[in-house]
């Protein structure tokens, strides 16, 4: 997989981004990080929307465009990166692959039937009645057309508007449909080209989400449901009920594009959750290290157990919240886009996430984002020394950690690619396993810094030597 680069957003130089077993995008705060992996996000699992226009759907990564002739819709489609310029900064990039490139080289052949059930349609007076519209599809290529069966006697003035209304609700249907497919194919493509099966974009508010998720799980088990039913609008109602000050309503707006984010990448990684009720054991496994208690089913329901009591979510640590919140988007055969996951997370955490992400790429691709100086060297030190079982047992014991299954994990990654990008100044350079572990400018600039700072600060009040009295 790869990701060229003319410019976009922060990143202004040509950059070429190829992605290894493990690749960890690093570098200063506002230097395109997020960007990149968004981009290659978006380039393979893009966002479809559905807005009906007069005789087009626009399905957001494809346009379908079609004409009322009799009694059916002749249409046309074709791939479009339009949703791309919405959801990212101005620039210019390619990925290989790209899903709009992939509709633009593959055609589609395909016949169906389908009934639309008391079509919800304005009609006017003395057009009522029509309860059911059998219709056939048929898919040749980038084109096809839809053929109406109705039994009504309909007037020609009912029959223009009811085509004209019908048109409007079965076109997004059959444009989905064609979406749908070609995303079926893509992700076929991908299992055999690429040896991923299933994209997964882990946003940096992902425990603020999976925390929302489960309490709203946890109070439908106790017959209180959600007063909207809709996970994103109780977040939004209750962050704006909370803010009741006149001096913190201008607040608002900040803290959601700021703390939510992107509401499309929340929902979507809502979705990517919501739905789990079974846990990968393969992850799980890895995971135990930075999570106290156990996660169980119990009753249908995801939960947290510390001995032998349940511990309700809303009262369990941002650390094993950050943890649940990993172990709910990851299965095997993923590309995981993992935002930061140093997030929540103390030092000696991090080190061991950096090993639990290094033992994960045995079975999924991985990209991350980080600013932790703990993840990026572990990482880096791993990659270039390759520490045996052994070698990271006595790490794990010093750390309190008895963990031989995660030690032979890591082993077993040592024949994985780790790659190492240095977002800064506008450009992207990749960087080998060792110079990463000898310092990166951006902190070891910072810490220089701060340590002569603190030394001068030291020696200007007297300093003395610590056996000194």
């Amino acid at each position: 997989m790869r990701l060229k680069i003319t410019s976009l957003g922060p990143i202004t130089e040509k950059s070429e981004i190829e992605l290894g077993d493990l690749t960890v995008f690093f570098g200063p705060p506002n230097s395109g990080k997020s960007t990149a992996l968004k981009a290659i996000y978006y380039s393979l699992h893009p966002l479809l929307n559905n807005e009906v226009g007069d005789g087009f759907v626009d399905l957001g990564s494809m346009k379908l465009e079609y004409v009322t002739k009799d009694n059916s819709y002749e249409f046309k489609f074709h791939p479009s990166t339009d949703y791309l310029k919405e959801l990212l900064p101005e620039g210019e990039f390619s990925a290989e692959p790209l899903f709009a490139k992939f509709v633009e080289e593959n055609s589609l052949f395909e016949d169906f039937e389908d009934t639309l059930v008391n079509p919800s349609i304005m009609l006017p007076s003395g057009c009522e009645g029509v309860r059911e519209v059998p219709y056939e599809v048929k898919i040749s290529g980038k084109s096809g057309k839809v053929i109406i069966h109705l039994t009504n006697e309909l007037t020609p003035k009912c029959k223009e508007a009811l085509y004209t209304e019908l048109g409007k609700v079965i076109m997004p249907t059959v444009g989905k449909r064609i979406a749908d497919k070609y995303k079926e194919k893509f992700l076929e493509y991908l299992r055999k080209e690429e040896k991923v099966g299933h994209v997964v974009l882990i946003p940096y508010s992902r425990s603020f989400v999976t925390f929302e998720l489960l309490t709203l799980i946890e109070l439908a088990a106790s017959n209180m449901p959600s007063k909207s039913g809709s996970l994103l609008v109780d977040i939004i109602q209750s962050i704006v009920k909370s803010l009741k000050s006149p001096i913190l309503f201008s607040y608002k707006s900040f803290l959601l594009e700021n703390i939510l984010g992107d509401v499309k990448e929340l929902e979507t990684y809502f979705d990517e959750i919501k739905g789990r009720r079974e846990i990968n054991k393969r992850v799980y496994e890895l995971l135990k290290p930075l999570i106290p208690g156990d996660v169980k089913v119990l009753n249908d329901k995801l939960t947290y157990v510390e001995g032998d009591k349940p511990i309700p979510w809303r009262h369990t640590s941002a650390s094993v919240m950050e943890a649940v919140s990993l172990l709910l988007s990851v299965g095997e055969g993923q590309l995981i886009l993992y935002e930061e996951p140093e997030t929540q997370l103390h030092e000696r955490l991090q080190v061991l996430m950096a090993l639990i992400l290094y033992a994960m790429s045995l079975f999924n691709k991985l990209v991350i984002t980080t600013h932790s100086q703990t993840i990026l060297y572990t990482l880096s030190f791993m990659a270039y020394l390759k520490p045996t079982a052994e070698e990271v047992k006595k790490l794990l014991e010093k750390l309190g950690v008895k963990d031989d299954e995660l030690a032979k994990a890591v082993e077993e990654a040592n024949n994985k690619e780790v790659k190492f990008y240095y977002f800064h100044d506008g450009k992207v350079e990749e960087k080998p396993a060792e110079e990463v572990s000898e310092g990166v400018p951006s902190v070891t600039d910072v810490m220089d810094i701060e340590l002569s700072w603190l030394s001068e600060l030291y020696l200007s009040r007297g300093g003395k030597d610590s056996n000194s009295k």
